[in-house]
């Protein structure tokens, strides 16, 4: 099932998909006669005699029942259920509890240490290391990537995210793998010159990422996507700058929970990031982005997820 958070009509457009979160409303993605329409949840429950709440989040939080109740009224939608026009979409969960980036792909690893003439220290490969990043600066499918003033060097980041489904503390890897409610697609934009510095100190990143994570444009359940088959593609503009597969993660998002999970509580709605795929940044292969451009990541299952950057400040330097 893909699941999607969406403005309806009359609704504040406004703000970015954090401050948007009251305002949009769950809905499936189904396909009626090749034509992908969307089913608001809500809606479609009630035509049922069933409840189910507006926000996905919500949705998610109730647990997997929540989550196949979704699916039984979306695979009949009533006719009031369909969304008309043309919806905007927002991150499917503008208002994570919270957020963690975690180092999976020994690529990219690999080649951010080598850049500091480091090897990868031994304990990369002994547990699934993360930061916590700022899950009030979530932004959607569309909306501007912000380039901050303070930055002359801003990179997309193309990442496979997970989005924890039930409450869970000690969890072993099956209830782990079971926890997982889906997957979307991730950019951890990231100002380049600042994380340098930043890293310098041996804490963060912080600064350098937190003004903006891109998320979307749909969640999508485990059984409808193969990550060991997925291929994901970063565009800037025309220009494929990224082209790779999920299959080579050291750490699997199951084994990300596993983790998180030892003497603490993880939440419904919590978002995982995988980290940087093989050469899916420009860190790695030299192509920044630049100031109005579209950067579009696509993952096999999940779709495309567009968003032009913000123009750079007068009189500054595009390098």
């Amino acid at each position: 099932m893909r699941l999607a958070t969406y403005l309806p009509a009359g609704a504040p457009q406004v703000g970015r998909s954090f401050d948007l979160d009251g305002y949009g409303r769950a809905a499936a993605v189904v396909d009626l006669d090749g034509t992908e329409r969307l089913v608001d949840l809500a809606l479609a429950a009630a035509a049922h005699g069933r409840d189910l709440p507006t926000r996905l989040l919500d949705v998610i939080t109730l647990g997997p029942a929540a989550i196949e109740l979704a699916r039984t009224v979306a695979s009949a939608p009533p006719e009031p259920a369909l969304v008309d026009g043309e919806p905007r979409l927002l991150a499917p969960i503008p208002a994570p509890p919270s957020l963690r980036d975690f180092f999976a792909f020994e690529a990219h690893v690999a080649t951010g240490f080598a850049k500091r003439n480091e090897p990868i220290p031994a304990p990369w490969y002994e547990i699934p290391v993360y930061y916590k990043g700022n899950q009030r600066s979530i932004i959607g499918p569309g909306e501007t990537i912000p380039w901050p003033a303070w930055t002359d060097e801003l990179d997309y980041e193309l990442e496979l995210a997970m989005v924890v489904g039930v409450r869970g503390r000690d969890l072993d890897l099956a209830a782990a793998e079971r926890a997982i409610v889906g997957y979307t697609l991730m950019n951890d934009v990231s100002a380049r010159d600042l994380q340098r510095r930043e890293m310098q100190v041996r804490l963060g990143p912080s600064k350098s990422k937190d003004f903006a994570t891109v998320l979307g444009p749909v969640l999508v359940t485990p059984d409808e996507v193969d990550l060991a088959t997925m291929r994901v593609t970063a565009r800037i503009g025309d220009e494929l700058v990224t082209d790779t597969d999920i299959a080579s993660m050291r750490w699997s998002f199951a084994e990300m929970i596993e983790y998180v999970s030892r003497d603490e509580d993880v939440f419904p709605g919590d978002v995982y990031g995988s980290g940087t795929v093989a050469r899916g940044c420009g860190l790695e292969h030299g192509r920044m982005v630049r100031g109005g451009e579209v950067v579009t990541l696509t993952a096999d299952g999940i779709g495309s997820l567009s968003n032009p950057v913000a123009a750079r400040e007068p009189g500054t330097d595009e390098g």
